[in-house]
């Protein structure tokens, strides 16, 4: 990836909710107080320098024991048909060439003091964590990989083992209770971290903090969500069959690493998807012609680091946090922008991200058979992972959760697929049908968003403006140049009115305009007024009023600024007064037309080669005086991209949460008894020269002053 700007989109340069944990926690680890959510609404780093704050979460530095419940994804594990319950892991084989064993025991020994989790110890009714017990670097001592695999014991420990199997090759092995995917990124750049003889980064809440503050994050309203998810029954080819473990196998299929760059950097920018969104409009889009139904249920795995709580940070924890939730989805039409624009939106209605779910329904009643997880990008940093044989990281004994599971990475530039079925149930045809069913799907929707016609918003993306798919669609179509669209505040819509109703008066149309002494730079005077605009969406904003059940202003994501220049330098100085007086006139008659952004003009008048005019026009529904200095400093500021600015929206966001009957009250009684307004003498002729007003001034000794 090339430079990445500050108005770069992060999900449209291929971030993803797992990317976002790992942004998080290197932001805060500088100190940088960000979270998830912010990163999802503010998805620029100028946008985030806005609403970032100091990183304030205080988490335990020390080695953390003791006891803790178990959190809704390790009760349902406890609730698998397992014989061999110690035997369900997750691991990792690295290259180790080259590197010291005494250094790589010292960076192991770090690792299982500083994460607790690789501690972590259970019987089924609790967790606990155990203290360090001087466990470090083992040999394999004639073990093999499934030897290792299989030694993990959750009662007694360890859970944990890190094993060089030969003399190039280390094995990590951790049980599932303790691990998931975000955990492995953490560990791994810890491993090189601490091989390389560098500090690990400071912890962040630890497990058992999270397993118990997690039992108060309940919200009984989301039920009514939860239980209106339908059954989805997956056909069969043998419905007398048992779903074993032992007879679990897998079909993959995969993008090239064109089709997969194109995905991940391409197609968030056209309908401002994630890339999730696009894998499961696919993903239905397959379901409900295999099962012919319009819509599927499917159970979601999600990184489950929710923001639930201000004082708790997990971004640096590892631990096994996942949530399990169902989901219905409906395509739609074949269409793929319809069917994305709408699986989208039926992914953004879940409650706090799935989170909730598993704290008031059980895991192993799931209304579906296929469960759906997309793991991310894996780019281990410091060690490379080898694609060679490392045991069996489950036992072979006991009954699968799932009748399918489909499972998707990015790895060496390439989206990979798997579709994990039992052979007793299904046909291997069958789920080769399914799965190249997907990924014919799945280029549809790529080649799709490759397409000119293709684009447009949703209503999440535009939350604040209250409109629905069909009048977003007939008021912004596809434009993919909408940046966003929200109501207008109340002085903007008295403007508004008044502009509409006397459209020939010039009202509100504002002029400034002031003399420039000295050598001026006319490029860097166009850039600077260019970064302005860029910067503030106000000044890309116009409004639309007719066929909307209030008027709007429709924000543009990008506008070139109306910049003129002038040379009338030749002219005799009384000619340029007159030139300028006759510009101004024509500049404030020929106003704006308030649905056509920018309403903003640029006019710089050269009068010498060092002396100019600069001439700003704008309609005063964008600006008032306080931003109008705040758009000036940006433009004469060296540097304006280190100064925050909160944007606009969150304001107009601020007065929607407002109680307008509450104001009204308190307004009515504060100024009950009033019966007509108070004179300040604007009311009645005042002498003055040419029946101006006249003014009055004060001049303060030094000593008042």
């Amino acid at each position: 990836m090339g430079r990445v700007g500050v108005h770069d989109n992060f999900f449209e340069l291929g971030g993803d909710s797992i990317l976002s944990i790992q942004v998080v926690a290197r932001a805060r680890a500088r100190g940088v107080g960000i979270t998830p959510k912010l990163v999802f609404d503010h998805p620029t780093v100028a946008d985030l320098a806005s609403v970032a704050g100091v990183e304030s979460v205080q988490a335990e530095q020390g080695i953390v024991t003791g006891e803790a419940p178990l959190i809704p994804i390790q009760s349902w594990f406890y609730g698998l048909d397992l014989p061999e319950r110690n035997h369900f892991n997750q691991s990792v084989l690295l290259d180790v060439s080259g590197v010291d064993r005494q250094t790589l025991d010292a960076a192991v020994r770090a690792l299982l003091t500083h994460h607790d989790a690789l501690r972590l110890r259970s019987d089924g009714t609790r967790l606990w964590f155990a203290e360090p017990d001087g466990q470090g670097l083992e040999d394999a001592d004639g073990r093999t990989a499934d030897d290792v695999q299989a030694s993990l014991d959750l009662v007694n420990g360890p859970v944990t083992r890190f094993v060089l199997i030969s003399e190039d090759r280390l094995l990590i092995a951790v049980h599932h209770m303790a691990v998931d995917g975000v955990s492995w990124r953490i560990l791994l750049e810890d491993l090189a971290a601490a091989r390389s003889g560098a500090p690990l980064a400071p912890k962040t809440t630890s497990f058992k903090e999270w397993a118990k503050r997690l039992r108060q994050a309940s919200d009984p309203s989301e039920d009514e969500y939860w239980d209106s998810v339908p059954v989805t029954e997956l056909p069969v080819d043998h419905p007398a069959g048992d779903n074993t473990v032992v007879s679990t196998e897998s079909v993959a299929v995969e993008l090239d690493e064109a089709e997969t760059r194109a995905l991940l950097t391409q197609v968030p920018a056209v309908y401002r998807t994630q890339i999730n969104d696009v894998l499961l409009t696919a993903l239905a889009q397959t379901l409900a012609t295999w099962t012919r139904q319009e819509s599927v249920s499917v159970a979601l795995e999600g990184h489950g680091r929710e923001e639930l709580f201000d004082d708790v940070d997990v971004s640096r924890t590892v631990g096994w946090f996942t949530s399990l939730f169902p989901v219905a989805l409906t395509p739609g039409a074949d269409r793929p922008g319809e069917a994305l624009k709408a699986v989208k939106e039926q992914l953004r209605a879940v409650p706090r991200r799935g989170v909730g779910y598993g704290l008031t329904h059980d895991l192993t009643a799931l209304p579906t058979g296929l469960s759906f997880n997309y793991l991310g990008q894996f780019d281990t940093e410091g060690f490379a992972t080898v694609n060679e044989p490392s045991g069996a990281a489950e036992a072979a004994t006991g009954r699968r959760a799932h009748l399918i599971e489909v499972n998707a990475a990015v790895s060496d530039g390439r989206l990979s697929v798997a579709w994990t079925y039992s052979a007793h149930l299904h046909d291997r045809a069958t789920v080769e049908g399914l799965a190249e069913d997907f990924v014919v799907r799945l280029r549809e929707l790529i080649e799709h968003c490759l397409t000119e016609e293709a684009g447009g918003l949703t209503p999440s993306d535009v939350s604040l403006a209250g409109l629905d798919q069909v009048a977003l669609d007939r008021l912004v179509g596809g434009d993919r140049q909408v940046e966003d669209v929200y109501p207008l505040s109340p002085l903007q819509q008295g403007m508004l009115f008044h502009a509409l109703a006397e459209p020939d008066s010039g009202m509100y149309v504002e002029q400034i305009h002031w003399r420039l002494e000295g050598d001026l730079d006319i490029d860097r005077m166009r850039a600077a007024w260019q970064r302005a605009m860029d910067r503030h969406a106000i000044l890309r904003t116009g409004f639309l009023w007719e066929g909307t059940p209030r008027p709007l202003q429709v924000v543009r994501r990008r506008q070139d600024v109306p910049f003129e220049f002038h040379d009338v330098s030749g002219l005799p100085e009384s000619e340029q007064e007159i030139w300028l007086r006759d510009l101004l006139d024509a500049d404030r008659v020929r106003g704006f037309d308030l649905s056509a952004p920018p309403l903003m003009r640029i006019h710089l008048v050269r009068n010498s080669l060092d002396a100019h005019v600069l001439v700003w026009s704008f309609h005063h529904i964008l600006l008032d005086g306080w931003s109008t200095s705040t758009v000036l400093a940006d433009v004469f500021a060296d540097n304006v991209e280190s100064v925050g600015r909160r944007p606009y929206r969150e304001f107009i966001g601020w007065l929607d949460e407002q109680d307008a009957d509450a104001a009204e009250t308190y307004w009515r009684g504060a100024l009950a008894g009033f019966t007509e307004s108070t004179p300040l003498g604007i009311d009645r002729p005042i002498a003055g020269p040419e029946g101006e007003p006249g003014t009055h001034g004060v001049v303060m000794s030094k000593e008042t002053s």
